[in-house]
Parts: C-alpha cells; structure tokens; sequence
C-alpha cells in the first residue's frame, strides 16, 4: 500500500469519528419528544369533569333540655333526687360536661352539682345539699333553701338549663296544684308532667253539663263552671288518659312521676 492510500484511509476514519462524537452530542443536548397519536393528545389534553360528592342530608339533632326538675316543683333539702335530660348530647360534641347550681332570680352560679359529665349520661342523682365550689375545686358546700335553676353543659354551646324550682325544708312542702279548663270541647293544656302527690283542678268553662271519663273507667259530670280535683297521690308513676264523653278526640295526657 503506497502512502497516498494510506492518508485517505486515516482521513476516512477521522471523519467518522468525528461524526459519532456529533451526533452523541446532539442526543444529550436536545430532547426530541415521540410521536404520538392524535387521540392520546386529546385524551391527555382534555380537562378531567369534577364529580361532587352524593348529596347526604344531615339529621337536625334531637332538642337538648332539662326534664327534671319540672317548674315550680319543691325538692326536699337533703333529699336524694334524679336529675334528667333529654339526651346523650356529650357524645355528638365528644366531651365531658358538668351540672351546676344557679338562683333562679339572679343567675349567679351556686355551685356544680356533679363536676364531670359523661358524654353518654343523661341523669345525675344529687343529694339536694351539697355542691362544689367549682368545676375543678373538690371543696364541697351546702345550699340554703330557695329558688334556684339547673344547669347541663357540655361546652361547645350545648346547654340546657331547666324551669325555675325551689328547695325546702321537708315540712315546708305543700302538694303543687295544677288547673287544667275545658272550654269548646277542648282540654287546656292537654299535656301536663307532674310529681306524684300533685292535685289536678278540672274546671267546666262550657255552657253545657260535660262528662269526663277518668282514667278509662270513672266519669265524672261537671255543670257549667263547675270543678273538679283530682290528687295523684295514690297514682302509681306513668301516664293517664283523659277524654270528654261529649266528644272523643278531645284527650288529656297526664304524666305523673
């Protein structure tokens, strides 16, 4: 082989060397994206639809409120009664709540009768006497006899505070009357909640002699403007139906407790 053949074979290589360095460098330096096809651009262009969520009503809570002690009831100083609410509202708000003492006439907090609540209790069972100073004192006081409120409350604005009651030495107490008038064929209230012991006053407020059935099988005749009494303190604890003899649908419900 002659040197001129040489030189163009060394020439031949160079160049091609020179050409894979290049192109090397032209597949590091730029991206060149694939091809795609029409219907994936499309696809993967396209907004995704937002879904809302089901519709789920939510259910309104069951009322919150004191059942006990009723208006104007009289509880015995030192006698063991129940205190009562309508429901578990600790366990929706998740917390520990309290019952305290308030004055019915100026709201001035006595003390708390039960320092912590719990979130499923709906009772708490108290002496009429003693309260503590605070929720987180556990230095007991006694109570004088008064008028005063009962307060539940399980923070978060959940409070029920019952009607005005009074407590009193246990010779102090009369039984409560309660007046019930029927006047148009019609019981008013047609529902009262009493304590056993309680009297029931019935008073005909009609132009006509009307008959009320008692209790299912005693009736009783009242003339125009005439009462009648009835004492539940022999009743036994539940409920008792009234009606008008003259017209049926007209009931009273009488619970005593």
């Amino acid at each position: 082989m002659n040197q001129k053949v040489l030189y163009v074979l060394i020439a031949i290589v160079v160049a091609l060397l020179v050409f894979v360095y290049y192109v090397n460098q032209l597949k590091e330096g730029f991206y060149i994206p694939k091809k795609t096809t029409e219907t994936s651009q499309t696809q993967t262009n396209k907004p995704a639809v937002y879904q809302p969520p089901a519709y789920q009503p939510k259910a309104k809570p069951e009322k919150f409120f004191v059942l006990s002690p009723l208006a104007g009831e009289q509880w015995a100083l030192g006698e063991q009664r129940t205190i009562k609410w309508t429901r578990e509202a600790g366990h929706s708000a998740g917390t520990v709540g309290g019952v305290y003492l308030v004055y019915a006439n100026t709201k001035e907090v006595v003390g708390w009768i039960s320092q912590g609540v719990a979130p499923r209790q709906t009772s708490q069972i108290w002496n009429t006497r003693d309260v503590f100073l605070s929720q987180t004192i556990p230095v007991k006081k006694s109570v004088n006899t008064g008028s005063y409120v009962v307060r539940v409350s399980f923070g978060n604005n959940i409070e029920a505070e019952s009607p005005p009651f009074s407590i009193l030495y246990k010779d102090q107490i009369q039984p409560l009357t309660f007046k019930v008038d029927i006047k148009n064929y019609l019981f008013s209230p047609t529902t009262l909640k009493v304590r056993k012991g309680s009297k029931i006053i019935f008073t005909n407020n009609d132009s006509m002699v009307l008959e009320i059935n008692l209790l299912s099988y005693l009736t009783k005749k009242l003339q125009p403007g005439e009462s009648y009494e009835v004492d539940t303190l022999s009743y036994v604890p539940g409920t008792y139906n009234f009606n008008l003899v003259q017209y049926q649908p007209a009931r009273f419900s009488l619970i005593v407790e």
